[in-house]
């Protein structure tokens, strides 16, 4: 009997207290667990929101150039530059290089500064990118001329 009370003891012993080794086990299961979901989770994410890899119909730039474009008129600048840059990115995603040089001269009118601003620069540069993959020479003729009235 004193037998049986003895091992019962030393079996609660084992369950109610848990060893060091169960306790690092479970820690490197659940950091490997976390190492695998979030950057699964990440391109999940990534993939919902970009039109080039969910496959979904890239929208055109042209109303998001009116837009920007009544945003200047009425004195809206910050508004008139976002729409803007949404405009070169979804020329971009078209690789049109028209609709890039057309967000490039609307951002630099907005310009008020002598310098060069960097992301008209960076737009006429993708631009001239666009251009050259679609083998297009009144693209890159049309840029080049960009680049040159919009200074160095």
């Amino acid at each position: 009997m004193a037998s049986q009370i003895l091992d019962t003891s030393n079996s609660a012993d084992r369950l109610s207290f848990p060893y060091p080794e169960n306790i690092a086990q479970l820690t490197r299961l659940f950091a490997f667990a976390i190492a695998v979901f979030l950057p699964f989770s990440f391109l999940v994410a990534f993939a919902l929101t970009r039109p080039d890899f969910n496959r979904q119909e890239i929208p055109d730039w042209r109303p998001v150039i009116a837009l920007a474009e009544a945003s200047a008129a009425k004195g809206e600048l910050y508004d008139a530059r976002s729409l803007y840059s949404r405009a070169a990115q979804l020329a971009s995603w078209r690789e049109d290089w028209g609709g890039l040089l057309f967000a490039a001269c609307g951002m630099k009118l907005l310009d008020n500064s002598t310098g060069p601003y960097f992301n008209v620069h960076t737009t006429l540069v993708h631009a001239m990118m666009a251009g050259e993959s679609r083998q297009s020479r009144a693209g890159i003729a049309a840029v080049t001329r960009a680049f040159c009235s919009h200074g160095k």
